[in-house]
Protein backbone atom coordinates (compact mmCIF):
# COMPACT_ATOMS: atom_id res chain seq x y z
CA UNK A 1 0.00 0.00 0.00
CA UNK A 2 3.25 1.92 -0.66
CA UNK A 3 3.10 2.68 3.27
CA UNK A 4 -1.03 4.12 3.28
CA UNK A 5 -1.75 1.42 5.85
CA UNK A 6 0.96 -0.49 8.33
CA UNK A 7 0.80 -3.32 10.29
CA UNK A 8 -0.68 -1.10 13.45
CA UNK A 9 -3.65 0.54 11.39
CA UNK A 10 -4.44 -3.10 10.10
CA UNK A 11 -4.41 -4.53 13.45
CA UNK A 12 -6.06 -2.16 15.09
CA UNK A 13 -9.22 -1.95 12.62
CA UNK A 14 -9.13 -5.58 12.64
CA UNK A 15 -9.73 -5.78 16.39
CA UNK A 16 -12.27 -2.81 16.31
CA UNK A 17 -14.31 -4.91 13.29
CA UNK A 18 -13.99 -8.24 15.42
CA UNK A 19 -14.86 -6.49 18.65
CA UNK A 20 -18.56 -4.85 17.22
CA UNK A 21 -18.95 -8.41 15.07
CA UNK A 22 -18.90 -10.55 18.00
CA UNK A 23 -21.50 -7.86 19.77
CA UNK A 24 -23.45 -7.47 17.03
CA UNK A 25 -23.92 -11.13 14.87
CA UNK A 26 -24.28 -14.73 16.13
CA UNK A 27 -20.76 -15.93 15.49
CA UNK A 28 -18.40 -14.43 17.77
CA UNK A 29 -15.56 -16.76 17.05
CA UNK A 30 -15.36 -16.09 12.94
CA UNK A 31 -11.96 -15.68 11.90
CA UNK A 32 -11.49 -11.96 11.21
CA UNK A 33 -8.15 -10.55 9.74
CA UNK A 34 -5.67 -10.26 7.13
CA UNK A 35 -6.49 -13.41 5.08
CA UNK A 36 -5.15 -14.92 1.83
CA UNK A 37 -7.97 -13.34 -0.50
CA UNK A 38 -8.48 -10.01 1.55
CA UNK A 39 -4.30 -9.41 1.15
CA UNK A 40 -4.72 -9.82 -2.45
CA UNK A 41 -7.77 -7.86 -2.87
CA UNK A 42 -5.91 -4.67 -0.97
CA UNK A 43 -2.77 -5.22 -3.22
CA UNK A 44 -4.75 -5.77 -6.69
CA UNK A 45 -6.72 -2.58 -5.37
CA UNK A 46 -3.42 -0.76 -4.80
CA UNK A 47 -2.21 -1.73 -8.10
CA UNK A 48 -5.85 -0.16 -9.79
CA UNK A 49 -5.27 2.79 -7.81
CA UNK A 50 -2.16 3.38 -9.16
CA UNK A 51 -3.13 2.77 -12.76
CA UNK A 52 -5.99 5.15 -12.44
CA UNK A 53 -3.70 7.60 -10.96
CA UNK A 54 -5.90 7.77 -7.69
CA UNK A 55 -5.24 7.97 -4.08
CA UNK A 56 -5.56 4.66 -2.17
CA UNK A 57 -7.08 5.19 0.86
CA UNK A 58 -10.53 6.98 -0.46
CA UNK A 59 -10.91 4.50 -3.59
CA UNK A 60 -10.34 1.76 -0.72
CA UNK A 61 -13.02 3.41 1.55
CA UNK A 62 -15.26 3.86 -1.45
CA UNK A 63 -15.24 0.29 -1.96
CA UNK A 64 -15.93 -0.85 1.26
CA UNK A 65 -19.21 1.62 1.78
CA UNK A 66 -20.60 -0.02 -1.89
CA UNK A 67 -19.84 -3.09 -0.37
CA UNK A 68 -21.59 -2.45 2.15
CA UNK A 69 -24.56 -1.00 0.73
CA UNK A 70 -24.64 -3.88 -1.54
CA UNK A 71 -24.95 -6.56 1.29
CA UNK A 72 -27.07 -4.75 3.16
CA UNK A 73 -29.69 -4.43 -0.13
CA UNK A 74 -29.13 -8.07 -0.37
CA UNK A 75 -29.64 -8.72 3.41
CA UNK A 76 -33.07 -7.13 3.07
CA UNK A 77 -34.13 -8.53 -0.17
CA UNK A 78 -33.46 -12.04 0.76
CA UNK A 79 -31.25 -12.14 -2.39
CA UNK A 80 -29.76 -15.39 -1.04
CA UNK A 81 -32.79 -17.35 -2.30
CA UNK A 82 -31.55 -16.76 -5.84
CA UNK A 83 -28.71 -19.11 -5.67
CA UNK A 84 -31.01 -21.84 -6.57
CA UNK A 85 -30.52 -20.50 -10.13
CA UNK A 86 -26.79 -20.56 -10.18
CA UNK A 87 -25.04 -23.42 -11.51
CA UNK A 88 -23.17 -25.65 -10.16
CA UNK A 89 -20.08 -25.64 -12.94
CA UNK A 90 -17.62 -25.69 -10.31
CA UNK A 91 -18.97 -28.44 -8.91
CA UNK A 92 -19.02 -30.63 -12.01
CA UNK A 93 -15.82 -30.03 -12.70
Amino acid sequence: TNGAIGTMEMVSSTAMCGFIYALTSAQPLTIIGSTGPVLAFVATLVQLAEKMNVPFLPLYAWTGIWTSGILFLSSITSASNLVKYLTRFTDEI
